[in-house]
């Protein structure tokens, strides 16, 4: 089995970017998990839209395409995998119900 993607530097960058706006979106959807909640739902979201749009084999085709990195499929799991990561960070860092009504 050969290890190989085909992605260049504006599919890389315009990755990145996404996982950013993603983290930052997640930021402002939840301001208490702070910025290692944003930075985790960046990473989640990057690697998940690379392993998407690089090693999916079937999903390689689909239309557009941004210097080898198939968009839809890059978009589709990375904001899956952010939002499943924003609700996991948010409910790990909420207080508990006794907390929240001051008992």
């Amino acid at each position: 089995m050969e290890f190989t993607y085909s992605i260049g530097l504006i599919g890389l960058a315009t990755l990145i970017i996404g996982g950013v706006v993603l983290g930052i979106g997640s930021w402002f959807f939840d301001e208490s998990s702070g910025w290692l909640g944003a930075t985790l739902v960046a990473i989640v979201a990057i690697v998940g839209g690379f392993v998407a749009s690089e090693f999916i084999v079937g999903w390689q085709a689909w239309e557009p395409v941004v210097d080898g990195l198939a968009i839809v499929p890059a978009l589709a799991v990375g904001v899956t995998l952010a939002v499943v990561t924003a609700l996991g960070v948010r409910l790990a860092t909420r207080e508990g119900y006794t907390n929240a009504v001051g008992h």
